[in-house]
């Protein structure tokens, strides 16, 4: 859809695939009246591009569950070269653009999917000196999900990922060289803390199965991919069972100074990965 109020003009354009962005593009390029050349359309001042230098997600995309995750993942970035000029990164490629008029770019360079016509014209939409859509369906990061609470959260990820995918290892490890006559009495210690560690291995290992099969094969059903959010909420429960039992018999279970390490270590880390499943709609009925 693309409407312009100044020129009292609008069109919809409906299709079931993404042909549709290089129709609207066209349209965009017919109705500023596009030449093969760049030159300034405007001749007053143009206005400072500072403000439009950001990050922008996709308007087109799923809002909730746990594919509202993808449209992150792609993300436009948008930095500031000259006073006219802009660079548009999109997926790893990359298009410089220059402003013709009042928040109006086009563009000069491109690469891959900059390149279509789609792109090759810009306009911003401000609102009170802010940006507030990018032609293209480009909209400012939602409350909440600022650049730096998005990399506070892939790091996460791969902390908890890291954690619970090396600490079965080293177990195992630990009691195979561990003397014989001491392994009855070892297992039965620390059977609650390796119970709740795995937990975070299972939860990990089943999410890292579910992102892999929609990026393999975007169209999945959702009846397809339901079992991994099922299972998310059993383990997620029964880890929380373990966590209170763990608490409540910490005498029996954590009688040395590693097991209370290890346990709180992987209780922290467990935690921080439920948080972050809840918040990314990882589980089943509890999207808001």
């Amino acid at each position: 859809m693309i409407i312009v109020p100044k020129a009292r003009f609008g069109v919809i354009v409906l299709c079931n695939t993404n042909a549709e962005r290089q129709l609207t593009g066209e349209l965009i390029s017919m109705l500023i009246a596009a030449n093969d050349g760049v030159q300034h359309l405007y001749d007053a001042e143009l206005p400072d591009i500072e403000p439009l230098a950001g990050v922008y997600i996709p308007a087109r995309r799923s809002h909730t569950g746990f594919l509202k995750l993808y449209g992150f993942l792609m993300l436009l970035r948008v930095k500031t070269l000259a006073p006219d000029l802009i660079e548009m990164s999109y997926g790893g490629q990359v298009g410089i653009y220059k402003q013709i008029a009042p928040y109006l770019f086009k563009q000069l360079t491109n690469d891959g999917v900059l390149a279509e016509s789609s792109a090759s014209t810009i306009y911003f939409e401000m609102t009170d000196g802010k940006v507030k859509r990018i032609s293209g369906d480009f909209l400012p990061l939602p409350p909440g999900h600022t650049v730096n609470w998005l990399i506070t959260d892939a790091l996460s990820v791969v902390l908890c990922g890291a954690f619970f995918l090396l600490t079965p290892i080293y177990l195992l490890i630990s009691f195979v060289i561990q003397p014989r006559n001491r392994r009855p009495q070892q297992r039965q210690r620390k059977v609650l803390s390796v119970l709740l560690n795995l937990h975070g291995t299972i939860l990990v290992l089943n999410n890292a199965a579910l992102i892999t099969r929609v990026l393999v094969d975007n169209y999945h059903s959702y009846a397809a991919v339901r079992p991994h959010i099922l299972l998310n909420n059993l383990w997620v429960t029964t880890a929380i069972l373990l966590a209170c039992i763990l608490g409540r018999q910490r005498k029996k279970y954590l009688q040395t100074k590693a097991l209370k390490i290890f346990a709180l270590v992987s209780g922290t880390l467990l935690s921080l990965l439920i948080v972050l499943l809840i918040k990314w709609q990882f589980l089943y009925d509890l999207q808001p």
